[in-house]
């Protein structure tokens, strides 16, 4: 039986613990793989069906870490440590000059000092911008989330927008941009900038056209997408972001800024240069009139060939095989 434990350095039950969660959860049944989940103590609920390790999330890339991180390598005899993101990836480069273990990286967005992988045996990356930054890296793309019903939208509903509320999401931006709009437009999520995002609408005039709505269920969200008229991406930078995929496969336009893997999926025409403001406005403006129109069904294709959490959970078990293999 071989060991294989997933790093993850965050508080926050979110993308990259999603992704995680899902990943695991598909090669859970593998009778090669004895698979173990070392995270904060907050995350421990969401993975009850998993060998749960608590690794503290309290210290800042010091000693203690280091060393609580080898502890657990050793007790666990873990053979590869699968790292989830830069803190992580971070941590698992440092691990491994005290201890024997095989390092996999799956970095999961651009960040503006991309962490280095090197001394890794596979860097997985989620989206083909990201080849820039990790050239040897393989791209093995996020999924739809498996959770949710998918039924075409009757597109009789409001825009959205779906995501934390945190600065990079620039939900600010999708605000200011919505001036002059006559459709409702709802923000789906939750963060450290709800309250400065209300206090936005209000003084803009917009709380009866825009609301933001927290604690959406997979169940919520897909009733949600299932009357949705488009979805709006605004980031500055995004691994996936899923939420393109998820609202594609319900037959949901997509627009916004040229981040992650929405190049690879829609249109130039529907996408805006994520470092130029006055484009992305320009592009919600033109677009939302259009939106009941735009055809999706080719895209929507697409991703149930390739953005699936099956095929996913293949390649990375053929990479778990093969670094296994030429460790022996």
């Amino acid at each position: 039986m071989n060991n294989i434990a997933h790093l993850i350095c965050s508080k926050n039950f979110s993308g990259i613990e999603q992704h995680v969660h899902e990943l695991t959860s598909a090669l859970i049944n593998n009778s090669d793989y004895r698979l173990h989940i070392f995270a904060d103590k907050n995350l421990e609920s969401h993975f009850q069906n998993h060998r749960f390790q608590v690794f503290p999330n309290k210290f800042r890339l010091n000693l203690f870490a280091l060393f609580k991180l080898q502890k657990l390598i050793k007790d666990h005899e873990i053979q590869i440590l699968h790292c989830h993101g830069s803190k992580s990836i971070l941590l698992g480069r440092w691990v491994s000059w005290i201890t024997r273990v095989e390092l996999i990286a799956t970095v999961h967005a651009n960040k503006r000092r991309p962490v280095a992988t090197n001394g890794f045996r596979k860097t997985i990356i989620v989206n083909e911008l990201l080849k820039k930054t990790y050239p040897a890296a393989e791209v093995i793309g996020n999924w739809v989330n498996p959770k949710l019903e998918i039924l075409n939208s009757s597109r009789d509903g409001n825009f959205i927008a779906v995501g934390r509320l945190e600065k990079i999401k620039r939900f600010d931006l999708l605000i200011n941009a919505w001036k002059g709009i006559d459709e409702k437009l709802e923000i789906i999520g939750d963060g450290l900038e709800k309250n400065n995002l209300l206090t936005i609408i209000k003084d803009n005039n917009l709380a009866d056209q825009i609301t933001i709505r927290s604690e959406v269920n997979s169940q919520e969200l897909g009733n949600i997408y299932r009357r949705a008229k488009a979805l709006i991406i605004t980031s500055s930078r995004e691994g996936g972001p899923r939420v393109a995929l998820e609202a594609a496969a319900f037959n949901l336009p997509v627009f916004g800024t040229n981040v992650g893997i929405m190049g690879e999926l829609f249109p130039q025409e529907v996408l805006a240069d994520p470092d130029n403001e006055e484009e992305i406005i320009s592009l919600i403006r033109s677009f939302v009139p259009l939106a009941k129109n735009i055809d999706v069904s080719a895209i929507k294709e697409r991703i149930f060939e390739s953005y699936t959490l099956e095929s996913s959970a293949k390649r990375v078990s053929k990479i778990y095989d093969s670094v296994l293999s030429n460790s022996l």
